[in-house]
């Protein structure tokens, strides 16, 4: 009886699998890491927006005012 020698069907299997992951952990804490940063910097660019956008409603707000103050007073003079 003949012995069966076994070949896997693509001879680099192994090589292929190892070039799918990582090379080293310090690659893959570079990777982590980048990721982390591009959260971080949506996230700030996020809350940049989101102050710019109340301090235009703010100064808005302002500037009703001191025209409704001011609007008030001239009928309070005319009024007198």
């Amino acid at each position: 009886m003949r012995e069966r020698i076994h070949k896997p069907a693509n001879g680099n299997a192994d090589e292929d699998e190892e070039a799918e992951g990582p090379g080293s952990v310090f690659q893959a804490l570079g990777w982590f890491a980048a990721a982390e940063r591009a959260k971080r910097e949506r996230n700030n660019q996020c809350e940049e927006h989101h102050r710019l956008k109340m301090g235009k409603r703010d100064v808005h707000s302002r500037v009703r005012l001191f025209f409704r103050v001011l609007l008030r007073k001239r009928a309070e003079r005319k009024a007198d």
